[in-house]
């Protein structure tokens, strides 16, 4: 196989660079990036910014300061530009009527509405089509829309703190394991997802306020996973901060503010895979960390629905308590130290 050229492979980093600038933002669309050559130097580049706004080919040709260097520019694109319409236009007739040289991308798109038919267009149109560049770091850029479109659920991280002897904390009993470290990285997370869970014992218990106030102002959407349908008012996941979902399987669940809304569950389903489902569709989650108790997160991992956990494992000792939650089809993808405590980054076997 003839080898990219270095300085495509050069422009699809750039791309990838500008893609993830977007995270938590453009959701449930995928991070995208594009960047615009005349004689392998940049006159234009730009990422999708956020859900409903401009795609990144758009933002891209935009930049350009001077429109007629176009016919004699390539681009380049981490995906495979749109073909469909959606909240905008399809991106690849643009590209067509603006008659580039050359276009290159990294992968071609999942979405069965794309899906490879802007490549054929694009080669229908005698334009020049380079596929396939930094194609591994191309998938993982889209991983999490990747499982949106196979799945029909939101990417979803499993987050957990554990004492050294394995234990999450006591019954009843609020206990801080992760080092002030951990506390401003598991912010920094927080602030890439569109949605965070927690189970309703977390909420009585820890009365956690589910933000990423070290990060940003925009906060989460809030999921509540609860069996009970007592809650206190004055909670912080009802200081209307940030939109907030209560999943009850309690039939009696009234909602405690207008801002708070109940989503019934049904026990006699999968309820879990209802409740996934129902957020992907009808609130745009693409993707959702789980921070709940032990029996929060061990029934996402029972029910399989789980594509990453993400581990602090802390130095102190508690002795008894409440177990951590058993791991299912792990495997180690990254373990880094974070001043006393480590990180574990597991993913999801196939």
């Amino acid at each position: 196989m003839r080898k990219k050229p270095i300085e495509s492979q050069q422009f699809i980093q750039r791309c990838f660079d500008l893609a993830y600038q977007a995270r938590g933002r453009q959701s449930p669309n995928p991070m995208v990036g594009a960047v615009i050559t005349v004689d392998q130097k940049i006159i234009g580049e730009g990422y999708h910014q956020q859900y409903g706004d401009n795609h990144a080919e758009i933002n891209a040709i935009q930049a350009v300061k001077d429109p007629q260097r176009l016919k004699e520019a390539s681009i380049f694109v981490s995906l495979e530009p749109c073909f469909h319409f959606g909240k905008t236009p399809p991106c690849v007739q643009t590209i067509m009527h603006e008659g580039f040289k050359s276009v290159a991308i990294s992968v071609q798109d999942i979405n069965p509405l794309t899906a490879g038919r802007s490549v054929q267009a694009l080669k229908a149109n005698h334009q020049q089509v380079q596929e396939n560049i930094l194609f591994e770091k191309g998938q993982e850029l889209i991983r999490h829309f990747s499982t949106n479109i196979r799945l029909n659920r939101p990417f979803i991280v499993l987050k957990y703190a554990t004492s050294q002897d394995g234990f999450l904390g006591q019954k009843d009993k609020q206990v801080w394991l992760s080092n002030p470290f951990s506390k401003r990285l598991a912010h920094l997370w927080r602030s890439k997802f569109d949605a965070i869970l927690v189970g309703g014992q977390t909420v009585r218990t820890d009365n956690p306020r589910l933000s990423t106030r070290y990060f940003n102002s925009i906060n989460p959407l809030r999921i509540v996973l609860s069996k009970s349908d007592f809650f206190k008012k004055n909670l912080h996941i009802f200081d209307n901060n940030a939109p907030t979902i209560i999943a009850s399987l309690n039939n009696n669940m009234l909602a405690p503010n207008p801002q708070t809304e109940i989503f019934q569950l049904d026990a006699s389903r999968d309820y879990l895979k209802d409740l996934m489902e129902y957020l992907l569709a009808q609130k745009k989650v693409g993707t959702i960390i789980i921070e709940g108790g032990r029996q929060t997160l061990q029934s996402f991992i029972d029910a399989d629905l789980w594509d990453e956990a993400r581990i602090f494992r802390t130095p102190k000792i508690l002795g008894h308590g409440i177990p951590e939650p058993i791991l299912k089809k792990a495997v180690l993808h990254q373990r880094f130290p974070l001043d006393t405590d480590e990180v574990w980054v597991f993913r999801k076997s196939s």
